[in-house]
Protein backbone atom coordinates (compact mmCIF):
# COMPACT_ATOMS: atom_id res chain seq x y z
CA UNK A 1 0.00 0.00 0.00
CA UNK A 2 1.66 3.63 -0.36
CA UNK A 3 2.57 5.35 2.42
CA UNK A 4 -0.08 8.61 3.88
CA UNK A 5 2.80 10.71 1.70
CA UNK A 6 2.29 9.29 -1.94
CA UNK A 7 -1.65 9.49 -1.20
CA UNK A 8 -1.56 13.11 -0.16
CA UNK A 9 0.34 13.76 -3.17
CA UNK A 10 -2.68 12.13 -4.91
CA UNK A 11 -4.84 14.58 -2.86
CA UNK A 12 -3.45 17.69 -4.34
CA UNK A 13 -3.16 15.96 -8.05
CA UNK A 14 -6.08 14.39 -8.56
CA UNK A 15 -4.32 10.95 -10.03
CA UNK A 16 -4.99 8.79 -7.42
CA UNK A 17 -3.29 5.66 -6.03
CA UNK A 18 -3.12 1.82 -6.71
CA UNK A 19 -4.67 -0.57 -4.51
CA UNK A 20 -2.49 -3.27 -5.67
CA UNK A 21 1.52 -2.07 -5.40
CA UNK A 22 4.26 -4.38 -7.31
CA UNK A 23 5.12 -7.24 -6.25
CA UNK A 24 1.59 -8.24 -5.55
CA UNK A 25 -1.32 -9.67 -7.12
CA UNK A 26 -5.25 -9.73 -6.83
CA UNK A 27 -7.57 -12.16 -6.41
CA UNK A 28 -10.75 -12.49 -8.38
CA UNK A 29 -13.70 -11.00 -7.17
CA UNK A 30 -16.42 -13.18 -5.35
CA UNK A 31 -19.85 -12.38 -4.39
CA UNK A 32 -20.90 -11.81 -0.65
CA UNK A 33 -23.87 -11.46 1.37
CA UNK A 34 -23.04 -8.47 4.41
CA UNK A 35 -26.24 -7.47 6.47
CA UNK A 36 -28.51 -8.08 3.35
CA UNK A 37 -26.71 -6.06 1.12
CA UNK A 38 -24.82 -7.47 -2.09
CA UNK A 39 -20.74 -6.57 -2.12
CA UNK A 40 -17.85 -8.65 -3.83
CA UNK A 41 -14.37 -9.15 -1.78
CA UNK A 42 -11.14 -9.82 -3.36
CA UNK A 43 -7.46 -10.54 -1.33
CA UNK A 44 -4.07 -9.59 -2.23
CA UNK A 45 -1.33 -11.63 -1.64
CA UNK A 46 2.48 -11.37 -2.77
CA UNK A 47 3.40 -12.92 -5.99
CA UNK A 48 6.63 -12.67 -8.46
CA UNK A 49 6.37 -13.98 -11.95
CA UNK A 50 8.24 -17.18 -12.18
CA UNK A 51 8.09 -18.41 -8.65
CA UNK A 52 5.69 -21.03 -7.08
CA UNK A 53 5.88 -19.98 -3.48
CA UNK A 54 5.21 -17.22 -1.38
CA UNK A 55 3.50 -15.64 1.56
CA UNK A 56 -0.28 -15.62 2.55
CA UNK A 57 -2.72 -13.13 1.07
CA UNK A 58 -1.72 -9.69 3.49
CA UNK A 59 -5.10 -7.11 2.53
CA UNK A 60 -8.63 -7.58 1.25
CA UNK A 61 -10.98 -4.82 -0.71
CA UNK A 62 -14.68 -4.76 -0.72
CA UNK A 63 -16.83 -2.94 -3.63
CA UNK A 64 -20.08 -2.52 -4.56
CA UNK A 65 -21.81 -4.93 -6.74
CA UNK A 66 -23.38 -2.75 -9.29
CA UNK A 67 -21.38 0.00 -9.66
CA UNK A 68 -18.04 -1.78 -8.72
CA UNK A 69 -16.97 1.08 -6.19
CA UNK A 70 -14.31 0.71 -4.03
CA UNK A 71 -16.07 0.44 -0.42
CA UNK A 72 -13.00 -0.87 1.80
CA UNK A 73 -9.62 -1.74 2.26
CA UNK A 74 -8.58 -3.76 4.71
CA UNK A 75 -5.25 -5.00 5.73
CA UNK A 76 -5.43 -8.50 7.39
CA UNK A 77 -3.11 -8.07 10.37
CA UNK A 78 -5.30 -5.29 11.33
CA UNK A 79 -8.63 -7.47 10.39
CA UNK A 80 -8.37 -10.61 8.30
CA UNK A 81 -10.92 -12.24 6.77
CA UNK A 82 -9.97 -15.34 7.60
CA UNK A 83 -11.28 -17.46 10.74
CA UNK A 84 -8.09 -18.54 13.26
CA UNK A 85 -5.91 -15.08 12.88
CA UNK A 86 -3.65 -13.73 10.82
CA UNK A 87 -0.14 -15.36 10.39
CA UNK A 88 2.50 -13.12 8.72
CA UNK A 89 4.54 -15.96 8.15
CA UNK A 90 1.98 -18.59 6.18
CA UNK A 91 3.60 -20.16 2.98
CA UNK A 92 1.63 -20.57 0.00
CA UNK A 93 2.05 -23.18 -2.62
CA UNK A 94 1.73 -21.42 -5.92
CA UNK A 95 2.28 -24.37 -8.11
CA UNK A 96 2.53 -23.66 -11.85
CA UNK A 97 0.91 -26.36 -14.28
CA UNK A 98 2.97 -27.11 -17.18
CA UNK A 99 -0.37 -28.23 -19.38
CA UNK A 100 -1.46 -24.30 -19.90
CA UNK A 101 -0.04 -22.16 -22.63
CA UNK A 102 -0.52 -18.21 -21.38
CA UNK A 103 -2.90 -18.28 -24.78
CA UNK A 104 -5.11 -21.04 -23.09
CA UNK A 105 -4.81 -19.32 -19.72
CA UNK A 106 -5.79 -15.90 -21.15
CA UNK A 107 -8.72 -17.65 -22.89
CA UNK A 108 -10.33 -19.43 -20.17
CA UNK A 109 -9.84 -15.92 -18.21
CA UNK A 110 -11.99 -14.28 -20.65
CA UNK A 111 -14.86 -17.29 -20.19
CA UNK A 112 -14.56 -17.08 -16.43
CA UNK A 113 -15.24 -13.21 -16.60
CA UNK A 114 -18.40 -13.62 -18.62
CA UNK A 115 -19.81 -16.55 -16.56
CA UNK A 116 -19.04 -14.46 -13.49
CA UNK A 117 -21.07 -11.30 -14.79
CA UNK A 118 -24.26 -13.97 -15.62
CA UNK A 119 -24.08 -15.34 -11.95
CA UNK A 120 -23.75 -12.06 -10.45
CA UNK A 121 -27.26 -11.89 -11.52
CA UNK A 122 -28.72 -14.48 -9.93
CA UNK A 123 -26.49 -14.89 -7.09
CA UNK A 124 -27.95 -16.18 -3.63
CA UNK A 125 -31.49 -17.34 -5.33
CA UNK A 126 -32.62 -21.18 -4.15
CA UNK A 127 -34.17 -22.11 -6.60
CA UNK A 128 -32.57 -22.32 -10.13
CA UNK A 129 -33.27 -23.73 -13.35
CA UNK A 130 -31.34 -26.34 -15.29
CA UNK A 131 -29.82 -23.71 -17.43
CA UNK A 132 -28.22 -21.58 -14.40
CA UNK A 133 -27.39 -24.25 -12.25
CA UNK A 134 -25.19 -25.32 -15.26
CA UNK A 135 -23.81 -22.14 -15.40
CA UNK A 136 -22.90 -22.77 -12.21
CA UNK A 137 -20.82 -25.79 -12.65
CA UNK A 138 -19.09 -24.34 -15.58
CA UNK A 139 -17.81 -21.71 -13.21
CA UNK A 140 -16.46 -24.59 -10.90
CA UNK A 141 -14.81 -26.33 -13.96
CA UNK A 142 -13.26 -22.89 -14.48
CA UNK A 143 -11.96 -22.50 -10.89
CA UNK A 144 -10.51 -25.51 -11.31
CA UNK A 145 -8.04 -24.31 -13.77
CA UNK A 146 -7.06 -20.86 -13.19
CA UNK A 147 -7.10 -20.67 -9.44
CA UNK A 148 -4.55 -22.45 -7.44
CA UNK A 149 -5.41 -24.97 -5.39
CA UNK A 150 -3.45 -23.48 -2.32
CA UNK A 151 -4.91 -20.10 -2.70
CA UNK A 152 -8.61 -21.92 -2.79
CA UNK A 153 -8.85 -21.35 1.30
CA UNK A 154 -8.62 -18.12 0.84
CA UNK A 155 -11.30 -17.79 -1.71
CA UNK A 156 -13.79 -19.99 0.87
CA UNK A 157 -12.24 -17.43 3.11
CA UNK A 158 -13.41 -14.19 1.57
CA UNK A 159 -17.34 -15.35 1.21
CA UNK A 160 -17.66 -18.71 2.63
CA UNK A 161 -21.76 -18.14 2.32
CA UNK A 162 -20.63 -17.73 -1.74
CA UNK A 163 -19.54 -20.87 -1.64
CA UNK A 164 -21.76 -22.44 -0.01
CA UNK A 165 -24.60 -21.55 -2.00
CA UNK A 166 -22.91 -22.80 -5.28
CA UNK A 167 -21.62 -25.97 -4.41
CA UNK A 168 -25.45 -26.27 -3.46
CA UNK A 169 -27.49 -24.63 -6.19
CA UNK A 170 -24.84 -26.63 -8.77
CA UNK A 171 -25.74 -29.79 -6.93
CA UNK A 172 -22.03 -30.08 -5.66
CA UNK A 173 -23.16 -30.24 -2.20
CA UNK A 174 -19.91 -31.63 -0.03
CA UNK A 175 -17.25 -31.42 -2.86
CA UNK A 176 -14.29 -29.77 -1.32
CA UNK A 177 -12.78 -26.76 -3.37
CA UNK A 178 -10.00 -26.42 -2.03
CA UNK A 179 -8.85 -29.79 -3.38
CA UNK A 180 -8.48 -28.50 -7.08
CA UNK A 181 -6.11 -29.49 -9.21
CA UNK A 182 -3.49 -26.51 -9.04
CA UNK A 183 -3.08 -24.94 -12.83
CA UNK A 184 -1.80 -21.83 -14.33
CA UNK A 185 -0.52 -18.78 -11.89
CA UNK A 186 -2.20 -15.74 -13.06
CA UNK A 187 0.14 -12.87 -13.64
CA UNK A 188 -0.07 -9.72 -11.59
CA UNK A 189 -3.01 -7.74 -12.22
CA UNK A 190 -3.46 -4.08 -11.23
CA UNK A 191 -6.74 -2.13 -10.34
CA UNK A 192 -6.72 1.43 -10.72
CA UNK A 193 -8.91 3.20 -7.97
CA UNK A 194 -9.87 6.53 -8.30
CA UNK A 195 -10.16 7.53 -5.01
CA UNK A 196 -9.28 11.13 -5.13
CA UNK A 197 -9.84 14.07 -7.55
CA UNK A 198 -9.53 17.64 -8.13
CA UNK A 199 -11.96 18.80 -5.24
CA UNK A 200 -11.38 16.10 -2.90
CA UNK A 201 -9.35 17.36 0.30
CA UNK A 202 -7.89 15.57 3.01
CA UNK A 203 -8.34 16.46 6.88
CA UNK A 204 -5.36 16.31 9.60
CA UNK A 205 -4.64 12.96 11.24
CA UNK A 206 -5.79 12.45 14.22
CA UNK A 207 -4.49 10.40 16.88
CA UNK A 208 -6.51 7.40 17.49
CA UNK A 209 -5.96 4.85 20.18
CA UNK A 210 -6.54 1.11 18.62
CA UNK A 211 -6.52 -2.19 20.61
CA UNK A 212 -3.50 -0.28 22.69
CA UNK A 213 -1.98 0.76 19.57
CA UNK A 214 -1.60 3.93 18.33
CA UNK A 215 -3.41 4.25 14.76
CA UNK A 216 -3.78 8.10 12.97
CA UNK A 217 -7.47 8.51 11.28
CA UNK A 218 -8.65 11.44 8.72
CA UNK A 219 -11.42 12.00 6.68
CA UNK A 220 -11.55 12.71 2.73
CA UNK A 221 -14.07 14.91 1.94
CA UNK A 222 -15.54 17.03 -1.15
CA UNK A 223 -14.78 20.43 -1.36
CA UNK A 224 -16.43 22.91 -3.62
CA UNK A 225 -16.01 27.04 -3.31
CA UNK A 226 -19.83 28.17 -2.83
CA UNK A 227 -20.38 30.86 -5.17
CA UNK A 228 -23.20 32.32 -3.30
CA UNK A 229 -20.32 33.46 -0.31
CA UNK A 230 -17.35 35.00 -0.26
CA UNK A 231 -15.23 32.50 1.78
CA UNK A 232 -17.17 29.14 2.65
CA UNK A 233 -16.78 26.12 1.00
CA UNK A 234 -19.33 22.83 0.34
CA UNK A 235 -17.87 20.40 2.65
CA UNK A 236 -19.32 16.42 2.37
CA UNK A 237 -16.72 13.92 4.18
CA UNK A 238 -17.71 10.84 2.23
CA UNK A 239 -14.56 8.65 3.28
CA UNK A 240 -12.13 8.09 5.65
CA UNK A 241 -8.32 6.05 6.14
CA UNK A 242 -7.00 4.69 9.43
CA UNK A 243 -2.88 4.83 9.05
CA UNK A 244 -0.58 2.58 11.02
CA UNK A 245 1.44 5.06 13.09
CA UNK A 246 4.94 2.84 12.89
CA UNK A 247 4.62 2.51 9.52
CA UNK A 248 3.27 5.52 7.85
CA UNK A 249 0.82 2.77 5.91
CA UNK A 250 -2.59 2.80 4.90
CA UNK A 251 -4.08 -0.05 7.05
CA UNK A 252 -7.41 0.55 6.03
CA UNK A 253 -10.01 2.64 3.86
CA UNK A 254 -13.33 2.68 4.05
CA UNK A 255 -16.40 4.66 2.12
CA UNK A 256 -18.69 6.11 4.65
CA UNK A 257 -21.40 4.36 3.07
CA UNK A 258 -20.22 1.04 3.70
CA UNK A 259 -18.85 1.82 7.51
CA UNK A 260 -19.17 5.19 9.14
CA UNK A 261 -16.38 6.86 11.75
CA UNK A 262 -19.23 8.36 13.19
CA UNK A 263 -21.15 6.33 15.87
CA UNK A 264 -24.63 8.63 15.11
CA UNK A 265 -25.17 7.33 11.70
CA UNK A 266 -26.06 10.93 10.52
CA UNK A 267 -24.87 11.91 6.66
CA UNK A 268 -25.68 15.13 6.01
CA UNK A 269 -25.80 16.30 2.14
CA UNK A 270 -23.07 18.69 2.88
CA UNK A 271 -22.64 21.94 5.04
CA UNK A 272 -21.35 25.45 3.99
CA UNK A 273 -18.15 26.17 6.48
CA UNK A 274 -15.37 28.74 6.45
CA UNK A 275 -12.35 28.17 4.96
CA UNK A 276 -10.58 24.98 5.50
CA UNK A 277 -6.93 26.66 5.56
CA UNK A 278 -4.92 27.74 8.83
CA UNK A 279 -3.94 31.09 7.17
CA UNK A 280 -0.12 30.54 7.06
CA UNK A 281 -0.58 28.02 10.49
CA UNK A 282 0.00 25.36 8.46
CA UNK A 283 3.04 24.17 9.57
CA UNK A 284 2.48 25.16 13.13
CA UNK A 285 0.08 23.31 13.67
CA UNK A 286 1.74 20.27 11.75
CA UNK A 287 4.39 20.34 13.86
CA UNK A 288 2.40 20.78 17.27
CA UNK A 289 0.40 17.54 16.22
CA UNK A 290 3.84 15.90 15.47
CA UNK A 291 4.89 16.08 18.71
CA UNK A 292 1.30 15.64 20.61
CA UNK A 293 0.93 12.11 18.56
CA UNK A 294 4.02 11.20 20.88
CA UNK A 295 2.42 11.52 23.76
CA UNK A 296 -1.17 11.20 23.03
CA UNK A 297 -3.32 9.52 25.61
CA UNK A 298 -0.88 9.79 28.39
CA UNK A 299 -1.83 10.53 32.08
CA UNK A 300 0.55 13.14 32.53
CA UNK A 301 2.82 15.28 30.15
CA UNK A 302 5.85 17.48 30.54
CA UNK A 303 5.60 21.25 30.41
CA UNK A 304 6.83 21.05 27.05
CA UNK A 305 4.08 18.38 25.58
CA UNK A 306 2.10 20.83 27.38
CA UNK A 307 3.05 23.56 25.25
CA UNK A 308 2.74 22.02 21.71
CA UNK A 309 -0.44 20.72 23.00
CA UNK A 310 -2.00 24.17 23.97
CA UNK A 311 -0.39 25.67 20.95
CA UNK A 312 -2.62 22.71 18.96
CA UNK A 313 -5.65 24.04 20.62
CA UNK A 314 -5.03 27.54 19.90
CA UNK A 315 -4.58 27.05 16.40
CA UNK A 316 -6.84 24.50 15.86
CA UNK A 317 -9.94 25.55 17.66
CA UNK A 318 -9.88 29.14 16.78
CA UNK A 319 -9.31 28.44 12.91
CA UNK A 320 -11.78 25.45 12.67
CA UNK A 321 -15.64 25.94 12.00
CA UNK A 322 -18.04 24.17 14.33
CA UNK A 323 -19.48 22.47 11.38
CA UNK A 324 -16.03 20.71 10.69
CA UNK A 325 -15.12 20.33 14.19
CA UNK A 326 -17.95 17.56 14.91
CA UNK A 327 -16.36 15.46 11.87
CA UNK A 328 -12.89 15.79 13.61
CA UNK A 329 -14.41 14.79 16.95
CA UNK A 330 -15.82 11.67 15.45
CA UNK A 331 -13.08 10.58 14.07
CA UNK A 332 -11.52 9.62 17.79
CA UNK A 333 -13.76 10.58 20.73
CA UNK A 334 -11.12 9.56 23.31
CA UNK A 335 -8.47 11.93 21.69
CA UNK A 336 -10.51 14.78 22.03
CA UNK A 337 -11.58 13.96 25.30
CA UNK A 338 -8.05 13.77 26.30
CA UNK A 339 -7.10 16.88 24.57
CA UNK A 340 -8.95 18.97 26.11
CA UNK A 341 -7.85 17.49 29.51
CA UNK A 342 -4.50 17.55 28.82
CA UNK A 343 -4.27 21.68 28.86
CA UNK A 344 -4.43 21.08 33.07
CA UNK A 345 -2.18 17.90 33.47
CA UNK A 346 1.34 19.09 34.74
CA UNK A 347 4.63 16.69 33.96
Amino acid sequence: MKSIAEIAEGLRSGRGFSIVPPGTAMSFFVPCMEDGRLTERAFIYPFTPGRTCGYRPFAWIVRSMEKEKLLAYQKCADRDFMEGGYDPEARVNYQISQSLTAGEYSEYCKKYARIYQEIKKYVFMEELDGQKAGLLRNYIDLMKIIVPAELMTYYEGLSPEFFSWIKRAAGQEGGELADLESSFQAKPRSWQIQVLGKEISMSLLIPYRKMGKMADRAFLYSCKENKNMQSPVQVLPYAWLEIDSETGKVSGFWQRDYRDFSESGQRETGCSIPSLTFEGREKEILNALGKIRECAFKESVTDEEKNSILLFKEIFYGMISTELLRYYQELSPEFFKWLNEAGGMMG
